[in-house]
């Protein structure tokens, strides 16, 4: 089950475990792959690589081998790919210039391996109060030994040290010795309560630090989002439909729209709407480089729960897989086999196939 990696060495393709990647090897880079190492881009083809992990940008970006005129910062590196990164559209090629913790996401676990923990706000609190504590009992032995020095006076060796005991007897006795156990019965409790709102913490002193919040600040990017794209509408000439469900899942139906609202009696015009959009989600399917892949859980996959679905691919592409699923669109473009392609590009803003009928050999 680990990791592997297509790298040209002596002029031929080999497929290795990303472990043994080393810098100066060229990855072979495919739609789906995930970038095992820092490298400079030597070739591109409509390559774009999903960063959200590293850089926290939604979008996937766009790469290319040109030169960068000026030192930028990490986002806007467009020749450069990084490790923990996955491609989802085009191919490429690239030289291995880091691997392990020389990378970019190495450094931030360097990083977040050098921080030292803080302590939490209940920690401080008890730390002054201890110092308080100790403080207080100093004060109140001294004031002891004072009055009975003062009172009593001290006649030999033995009243020295039975006033000693009673002043050390006395600053034990202020310490509160069940503290300790008091928090940590406080605490988890605490835990208890939170573990009844399903939200299960590993350290007790998590639970208070998390109480004393007063302001959450977030930072709504890609590293909030889960990356799922889902088709809700599709418009023609002879009307609109609407796609129910969401996610990867091809669960939902097809629903047409009137002025009135949504309606499961169609009208004519309607039929035609639905017709026209299982045919253009048909061509959006075939006219794709995403793919959808069926999981069985653990379970004997008889229950919905144990089947979950994995997108390779641009997120938009697998939506429009997806959708076609959902109105049975599938059956269409299962019939063609793709012979030629046009990738998207920025400047033309489509893609085009040419795929040929099964059924009929020679037409396109």
């Amino acid at each position: 089950t680990a990791p592997q990696t297509n790298v040209l060495r002596d002029g031929k393709i080999a497929r290795i475990n990303t472990v043994d990647v080393v810098p100066g090897d060229v990855v072979m880079l495919g739609e789906g792959d995930s970038i095992p190492a820092d490298g400079r881009l030597l070739a591109s083809a409509s390559l774009c690589v999903a960063e959200a992990s590293l850089t926290g940008e939604s979008v996937p970006v766009g790469k290319n081998v040109d030169t960068l005129a000026e030192a930028k910062a990490l986002g806007d590196r467009a020749n450069m790919v990084f490790n923990g990164t996955s491609v989802t559209q085009g191919t490429g090629r690239a030289i291995v210039t880091s691997t392990g913790m020389r990378t970019q996401v190495g450094k931030i676990a360097d990083l977040l391996q050098a921080t030292d923990d803080d302590d939490s706000p209940l920690q401080k609190e008890m730390n002054y109060v201890s110092k308080i504590l100790g403080i207080a009992v100093c004060i109140i032995a001294v004031v002891v030994l004072v009055v009975l020095a003062l009172t009593e006076g001290f006649n030999d060796v033995h009243d020295v040290i039975d006033s000693l005991l009673l002043a050390v007897s006395l600053a034990v006795a202020a310490v509160p010795e069940g503290l300790a156990a008091i928090l940590t019965v406080v605490l988890a409790l605490g835990v208890q309560r939170m573990a009844a709102h399903h939200a299960i913490v590993k350290k007790l002193h998590s639970v208070e630090t998390l109480g004393s919040a007063s302001v959450i600040c977030s930072d709504k990017t890609g590293t909030l989002t889960r990356n799922e794209m889902t088709v809700e509408r599709v418009v023609t000439p002879s009307g609109e439909v609407q796609l129910t469900g969401t996610g990867y899942a091809p669960e939902g139906r097809m629903v047409t729209i009137s002025d009135a609202g949504l309606t499961s009696t169609p009208s004519p015009a309607q039929e035609a709407a639905q017709l026209e959009a299982v045919a253009t989600l048909a061509v959006g399917a075939l006219a794709n480089d995403g793919e959808m892949r069926e999981n069985t859980g653990a379970g004997d996959g008889s229950a919905a729960s144990d089947i979950t679905w994995e997108a390779v691919g641009d997120p938009t592409e697998v939506s429009l897989i997806v959708a076609a699923r959902k109105v049975k669109a599938d059956r269409k473009y299962a019939n063609y086999t793709r012979v030629g392609e046009i990738p998207f590009t920025s400047d033309r803003k489509r893609m085009a196939v040419v795929a040929q009928d099964n059924a009929d050999a020679g037409r396109l």
